[in-house]
């Protein structure tokens, strides 16, 4: 249950960071809101490896995915793909 809490905590950051531009600096500030929700999360479960592994998982999962879609100054991963990525992968944790 705390697992799925968690994976919900982190799809909440980057559902409610989508704003209504595609500037690659609001891609950026949805990864920068994803890092910061992990440390909340991670600190309100005191650490529990089985919390930090999943919102690390989810947070790598989406820089990745920023990464390697980025062509810069021309093509990068708008934050509704991001979050599409974040929603795809706190599912694939929780169905761990």
């Amino acid at each position: 249950m705390r697992q799925q809490a968690a994976a919900y905590g982190m799809v909440l950051s980057a559902t409610q960071s989508i704003g209504k531009t595609t500037f690659f600096k609001d891609t950026h500030r949805m990864l920068d809101q994803l890092a910061q929700a992990k440390a909340e999360i991670d600190v309100a479960s005191h650490h529990n490896i089985a919390i930090t592994k999943i919102t690390a998982n989810i947070l790598y999962v989406a820089q990745k995915y920023v990464d390697e879609t980025t062509i810069p100054c021309t093509d990068w991963a708008f934050p509704e793909e991001v979050a599409t990525v974040v929603i795809d992968e706190a599912k694939r944790q929780v169905a761990m």
